[in-house]
Protein backbone atom coordinates (compact mmCIF):
# COMPACT_ATOMS: atom_id res chain seq x y z
CA UNK A 1 0.00 0.00 0.00
CA UNK A 2 2.86 2.53 1.04
CA UNK A 3 4.66 1.71 -2.60
CA UNK A 4 1.24 2.03 -4.07
CA UNK A 5 1.40 5.72 -3.30
CA UNK A 6 4.93 6.30 -4.85
CA UNK A 7 7.11 6.33 -1.69
CA UNK A 8 10.78 5.29 -2.05
CA UNK A 9 11.35 1.52 -0.78
CA UNK A 10 12.75 2.48 2.18
CA UNK A 11 10.47 4.77 3.14
CA UNK A 12 7.73 2.65 2.65
CA UNK A 13 9.38 -0.20 4.92
CA UNK A 14 10.33 2.48 7.34
CA UNK A 15 6.38 3.73 7.66
CA UNK A 16 5.27 -0.15 8.23
CA UNK A 17 7.10 -0.94 10.53
CA UNK A 18 6.10 2.41 12.48
CA UNK A 19 2.73 1.66 11.50
CA UNK A 20 2.05 -2.02 12.20
CA UNK A 21 4.59 -1.91 15.17
CA UNK A 22 2.79 -0.79 18.14
CA UNK A 23 -0.94 -2.26 17.27
CA UNK A 24 0.51 -5.71 16.71
CA UNK A 25 2.78 -5.52 19.64
CA UNK A 26 -0.37 -4.85 21.84
CA UNK A 27 -2.40 -7.62 20.25
CA UNK A 28 0.62 -9.92 20.88
CA UNK A 29 0.46 -8.62 24.35
CA UNK A 30 -3.14 -9.57 25.19
CA UNK A 31 -2.64 -12.47 23.41
CA UNK A 32 0.19 -13.86 25.85
CA UNK A 33 -2.04 -12.61 28.62
CA UNK A 34 -5.23 -14.59 27.73
CA UNK A 35 -2.81 -18.02 26.88
CA UNK A 36 -1.19 -17.20 30.15
CA UNK A 37 -4.86 -17.85 31.96
CA UNK A 38 -4.24 -21.74 31.27
CA UNK A 39 -1.78 -21.56 33.87
CA UNK A 40 -4.87 -21.72 35.71
CA UNK A 41 -6.18 -25.38 34.44
CA UNK A 42 -5.21 -27.79 36.96
CA UNK A 43 -3.75 -30.16 33.98
CA UNK A 44 0.02 -30.06 33.47
CA UNK A 45 -0.35 -30.36 30.14
CA UNK A 46 -2.89 -27.59 29.26
CA UNK A 47 -0.53 -24.96 31.35
CA UNK A 48 2.35 -26.32 28.86
CA UNK A 49 0.02 -25.74 25.99
CA UNK A 50 -0.50 -21.90 27.25
CA UNK A 51 3.29 -21.67 27.67
CA UNK A 52 3.88 -22.92 24.17
CA UNK A 53 0.72 -20.71 22.67
CA UNK A 54 2.28 -17.59 24.62
CA UNK A 55 5.72 -18.20 23.05
CA UNK A 56 3.92 -19.21 19.62
CA UNK A 57 2.43 -15.86 19.25
CA UNK A 58 5.23 -13.66 20.08
CA UNK A 59 7.80 -15.28 17.54
CA UNK A 60 4.87 -15.17 15.00
CA UNK A 61 4.45 -10.79 15.69
CA UNK A 62 8.13 -10.95 15.49
CA UNK A 63 8.53 -12.70 12.11
CA UNK A 64 5.88 -11.04 10.65
CA UNK A 65 7.35 -7.11 11.46
CA UNK A 66 10.66 -8.55 10.13
CA UNK A 67 10.50 -10.96 7.24
CA UNK A 68 7.83 -10.10 5.01
CA UNK A 69 8.88 -6.36 4.88
CA UNK A 70 12.65 -7.75 4.41
CA UNK A 71 11.23 -9.96 1.67
CA UNK A 72 9.65 -7.64 -0.14
CA UNK A 73 12.00 -4.60 0.14
CA UNK A 74 14.15 -7.85 -1.33
CA UNK A 75 11.77 -7.76 -3.95
CA UNK A 76 11.20 -4.14 -5.30
CA UNK A 77 14.88 -3.29 -5.09
CA UNK A 78 15.68 -5.50 -7.60
CA UNK A 79 12.14 -5.21 -9.71
CA UNK A 80 11.84 -1.32 -9.19
CA UNK A 81 8.19 -0.02 -9.33
CA UNK A 82 5.58 -2.14 -9.36
CA UNK A 83 1.99 -1.24 -10.79
CA UNK A 84 -0.70 -0.15 -8.67
CA UNK A 85 -3.05 -3.17 -7.67
CA UNK A 86 -6.81 -3.23 -6.67
CA UNK A 87 -7.78 -2.66 -3.37
CA UNK A 88 -9.05 -6.40 -2.00
CA UNK A 89 -11.91 -7.31 -0.30
CA UNK A 90 -10.30 -7.79 3.15
CA UNK A 91 -8.67 -4.58 2.85
CA UNK A 92 -11.42 -2.68 1.60
CA UNK A 93 -13.38 -3.69 5.23
CA UNK A 94 -10.56 -3.51 7.13
CA UNK A 95 -10.55 0.23 6.20
CA UNK A 96 -14.43 0.82 6.28
CA UNK A 97 -14.11 -0.48 10.38
CA UNK A 98 -10.62 1.60 10.85
CA UNK A 99 -12.59 4.44 9.77
CA UNK A 100 -15.55 5.06 11.78
CA UNK A 101 -16.66 7.34 13.81
CA UNK A 102 -15.62 7.52 17.52
CA UNK A 103 -19.44 7.23 18.56
CA UNK A 104 -19.22 3.50 16.88
CA UNK A 105 -17.09 2.36 19.88
CA UNK A 106 -20.30 1.96 22.15
CA UNK A 107 -22.42 -0.28 19.38
CA UNK A 108 -19.19 -2.17 18.79
CA UNK A 109 -18.57 -2.73 22.61
CA UNK A 110 -22.46 -4.13 23.12
CA UNK A 111 -21.84 -6.38 20.21
CA UNK A 112 -18.83 -7.86 22.01
CA UNK A 113 -20.27 -8.08 25.35
CA UNK A 114 -23.44 -9.79 23.93
CA UNK A 115 -20.77 -12.43 21.96
CA UNK A 116 -18.73 -12.73 25.17
CA UNK A 117 -22.54 -13.86 26.96
CA UNK A 118 -23.49 -15.70 24.07
CA UNK A 119 -20.19 -17.84 24.27
CA UNK A 120 -20.20 -18.08 27.98
CA UNK A 121 -24.26 -19.54 28.13
CA UNK A 122 -23.01 -22.33 25.59
CA UNK A 123 -19.88 -23.20 26.91
CA UNK A 124 -20.92 -25.69 29.66
CA UNK A 125 -22.86 -27.36 27.30
CA UNK A 126 -20.00 -28.26 25.00
CA UNK A 127 -18.63 -31.87 25.01
CA UNK A 128 -14.97 -32.58 25.99
CA UNK A 129 -13.26 -35.52 24.43
CA UNK A 130 -12.32 -37.67 27.42
CA UNK A 131 -11.35 -40.90 25.22
CA UNK A 132 -7.78 -40.55 24.46
CA UNK A 133 -7.98 -43.11 22.21
CA UNK A 134 -9.71 -40.26 20.07
CA UNK A 135 -6.49 -37.59 20.49
CA UNK A 136 -4.58 -39.52 18.07
CA UNK A 137 -4.49 -40.22 14.22
CA UNK A 138 -7.52 -42.78 14.21
CA UNK A 139 -5.86 -44.18 11.05
CA UNK A 140 -2.34 -44.78 12.78
CA UNK A 141 -0.45 -47.86 13.52
CA UNK A 142 -1.29 -47.17 17.45
CA UNK A 143 -4.69 -47.49 17.51
CA UNK A 144 -4.63 -50.48 14.63
CA UNK A 145 -2.50 -52.41 17.55
CA UNK A 146 -5.12 -51.33 20.42
CA UNK A 147 -8.09 -52.32 18.48
CA UNK A 148 -6.71 -55.97 17.83
CA UNK A 149 -5.63 -56.40 21.04
CA UNK A 150 -9.22 -55.71 22.42
CA UNK A 151 -10.43 -57.68 19.47
CA UNK A 152 -8.32 -60.66 20.91
CA UNK A 153 -8.32 -59.94 24.47
CA UNK A 154 -11.72 -58.53 25.30
CA UNK A 155 -10.15 -55.20 26.61
CA UNK A 156 -7.66 -52.81 26.42
CA UNK A 157 -7.38 -51.13 29.91
CA UNK A 158 -7.23 -51.97 33.73
CA UNK A 159 -7.91 -51.39 36.71
CA UNK A 160 -5.98 -51.89 39.75
CA UNK A 161 -6.72 -51.74 43.80
CA UNK A 162 -3.96 -51.53 45.87
CA UNK A 163 -3.70 -53.72 48.66
CA UNK A 164 -1.38 -52.52 51.92
CA UNK A 165 -1.11 -54.50 54.85
CA UNK A 166 1.88 -55.60 57.66
CA UNK A 167 1.74 -59.04 55.63
CA UNK A 168 -0.15 -59.55 52.40
CA UNK A 169 0.10 -63.30 52.80
CA UNK A 170 -1.56 -63.79 55.81
CA UNK A 171 -4.51 -65.91 55.15
CA UNK A 172 -7.16 -63.38 55.86
CA UNK A 173 -5.85 -61.02 53.70
CA UNK A 174 -5.40 -63.69 50.94
CA UNK A 175 -9.27 -64.72 51.78
CA UNK A 176 -10.92 -61.36 51.27
CA UNK A 177 -8.42 -59.87 47.91
CA UNK A 178 -10.08 -63.31 46.50
CA UNK A 179 -13.64 -62.86 48.25
CA UNK A 180 -13.85 -58.71 47.06
CA UNK A 181 -12.60 -59.88 43.63
CA UNK A 182 -14.79 -62.58 42.69
CA UNK A 183 -17.80 -60.28 44.11
CA UNK A 184 -16.70 -57.12 42.17
CA UNK A 185 -16.40 -59.10 38.96
CA UNK A 186 -20.17 -60.33 39.34
CA UNK A 187 -21.49 -57.15 40.66
CA UNK A 188 -19.56 -55.47 37.66
CA UNK A 189 -19.99 -56.57 34.10
CA UNK A 190 -17.08 -54.44 32.55
CA UNK A 191 -14.75 -56.04 34.79
CA UNK A 192 -13.48 -59.11 32.75
CA UNK A 193 -11.51 -60.87 35.40
CA UNK A 194 -9.84 -60.32 38.72
CA UNK A 195 -5.95 -61.17 39.20
CA UNK A 196 -4.13 -61.18 42.46
CA UNK A 197 -1.72 -64.14 44.28
CA UNK A 198 -4.78 -64.94 45.72
CA UNK A 199 -6.60 -65.86 42.56
CA UNK A 200 -4.00 -67.51 41.57
CA UNK A 201 -3.56 -69.96 44.54
CA UNK A 202 -7.94 -70.80 44.46
CA UNK A 203 -7.37 -71.32 41.17
CA UNK A 204 -4.16 -73.79 41.60
CA UNK A 205 -5.65 -75.65 45.30
CA UNK A 206 -9.14 -75.13 44.35
CA UNK A 207 -10.08 -73.64 47.76
CA UNK A 208 -9.74 -69.88 49.17
CA UNK A 209 -6.31 -70.18 50.47
CA UNK A 210 -4.97 -70.45 53.61
CA UNK A 211 -1.74 -71.08 56.05
CA UNK A 212 1.19 -71.04 53.71
CA UNK A 213 -0.60 -70.89 50.44
CA UNK A 214 0.43 -67.48 48.93
CA UNK A 215 4.21 -67.65 50.53
CA UNK A 216 4.84 -70.93 48.81
CA UNK A 217 2.97 -69.73 45.34
CA UNK A 218 5.06 -66.73 45.64
CA UNK A 219 8.58 -68.87 46.01
CA UNK A 220 7.49 -70.59 42.77
CA UNK A 221 6.25 -68.00 40.78
CA UNK A 222 8.12 -66.61 38.06
CA UNK A 223 9.83 -63.19 39.20
CA UNK A 224 8.01 -60.96 36.87
CA UNK A 225 4.37 -62.17 37.92
CA UNK A 226 5.25 -61.77 41.71
CA UNK A 227 6.83 -58.86 41.22
CA UNK A 228 3.84 -57.56 39.51
CA UNK A 229 1.68 -58.81 42.22
CA UNK A 230 3.25 -58.68 45.45
CA UNK A 231 6.29 -56.19 47.12
CA UNK A 232 9.13 -57.99 47.82
CA UNK A 233 8.16 -57.03 51.61
CA UNK A 234 4.70 -58.45 51.66
CA UNK A 235 3.70 -55.07 52.64
CA UNK A 236 1.67 -54.35 49.38
CA UNK A 237 -0.28 -56.65 46.42
CA UNK A 238 -2.08 -55.27 43.24
CA UNK A 239 -5.31 -56.75 42.61
CA UNK A 240 -6.18 -56.18 38.72
CA UNK A 241 -9.18 -56.14 36.75
CA UNK A 242 -9.06 -55.97 33.12
CA UNK A 243 -11.79 -54.07 32.03
CA UNK A 244 -13.92 -53.55 28.57
CA UNK A 245 -13.66 -50.95 26.37
CA UNK A 246 -15.62 -48.03 28.52
CA UNK A 247 -15.52 -44.46 28.30
CA UNK A 248 -13.66 -42.72 30.57
CA UNK A 249 -16.67 -41.22 32.31
CA UNK A 250 -18.10 -44.58 33.23
CA UNK A 251 -14.66 -45.29 34.37
CA UNK A 252 -15.48 -42.63 37.05
CA UNK A 253 -18.89 -44.17 38.11
CA UNK A 254 -16.89 -47.71 38.25
CA UNK A 255 -14.37 -46.48 40.76
CA UNK A 256 -17.19 -44.48 42.87
CA UNK A 257 -18.94 -47.80 43.33
CA UNK A 258 -15.97 -49.76 44.06
CA UNK A 259 -14.93 -47.18 46.60
CA UNK A 260 -18.05 -47.57 48.03
CA UNK A 261 -18.65 -50.43 48.47
CA UNK A 262 -14.62 -50.70 49.86
CA UNK A 263 -16.18 -48.75 52.73
CA UNK A 264 -19.45 -50.86 53.07
CA UNK A 265 -19.65 -54.62 52.81
CA UNK A 266 -16.83 -55.64 50.75
CA UNK A 267 -14.08 -53.65 53.24
CA UNK A 268 -11.04 -54.97 53.36
CA UNK A 269 -9.90 -56.51 57.34
CA UNK A 270 -8.68 -54.34 60.47
CA UNK A 271 -5.92 -53.00 59.45
CA UNK A 272 -5.86 -53.20 55.70
CA UNK A 273 -6.29 -50.80 53.14
CA UNK A 274 -7.60 -51.38 49.37
CA UNK A 275 -7.26 -48.07 47.06
CA UNK A 276 -8.20 -47.90 43.01
CA UNK A 277 -5.01 -46.94 41.58
CA UNK A 278 -3.38 -47.50 37.77
CA UNK A 279 -3.87 -45.52 34.83
CA UNK A 280 -7.83 -46.39 35.38
CA UNK A 281 -7.63 -43.46 37.99
CA UNK A 282 -5.13 -41.12 36.62
CA UNK A 283 -7.41 -40.89 33.63
CA UNK A 284 -10.42 -40.22 35.56
CA UNK A 285 -8.29 -37.51 37.28
CA UNK A 286 -7.47 -35.75 33.80
CA UNK A 287 -11.31 -36.26 32.47
CA UNK A 288 -12.10 -33.92 35.68
CA UNK A 289 -8.86 -31.84 35.54
CA UNK A 290 -9.96 -31.13 32.30
CA UNK A 291 -13.57 -29.62 32.86
CA UNK A 292 -12.91 -28.05 36.18
CA UNK A 293 -12.50 -24.45 35.49
CA UNK A 294 -13.23 -24.25 32.29
CA UNK A 295 -15.86 -21.07 32.90
CA UNK A 296 -13.32 -19.42 35.00
CA UNK A 297 -10.46 -19.81 32.67
CA UNK A 298 -12.05 -17.75 30.28
CA UNK A 299 -13.84 -15.05 32.48
CA UNK A 300 -9.97 -15.06 33.49
CA UNK A 301 -8.42 -14.52 29.74
CA UNK A 302 -11.20 -11.99 29.25
CA UNK A 303 -10.50 -10.38 32.00
CA UNK A 304 -6.81 -9.48 31.61
CA UNK A 305 -7.14 -9.11 28.34
CA UNK A 306 -9.53 -5.87 28.89
CA UNK A 307 -7.64 -5.35 32.03
CA UNK A 308 -4.48 -4.93 29.61
CA UNK A 309 -6.35 -2.80 26.92
CA UNK A 310 -8.28 -0.67 29.62
CA UNK A 311 -4.83 0.29 31.20
CA UNK A 312 -2.97 1.21 27.54
CA UNK A 313 -5.68 3.37 26.79
CA UNK A 314 -6.00 5.48 29.78
CA UNK A 315 -1.83 5.96 28.91
CA UNK A 316 -2.85 7.01 25.63
CA UNK A 317 -5.81 9.35 26.88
Amino acid sequence: EERAEGRAVEASADTTVRHMGPPLSLAMVAAVVGFLALLRSQVPMIQDFGLLLSVGVTVLVVVALTLPVAVLVRRDRRHGDRPARSQRAVEAVVRSVSSLPARAALPLLVVGAAIVAAGLAVEGGLAIETDPERWVDQDGRAVADLDELREGTGFSSELTILVEAPDVADPDVAAWMERFGAEAVERHPALKRATSMAAIATGVHGTTPGGDDIATLLSVAPDDVARSLVSADHTQANLVFPITPVSLGERERLLDELEAELRDDLAPPPGVTATPSGLAVIGVELVDGLEAGRRTLSVTALVLVLGLIGQEGSREG
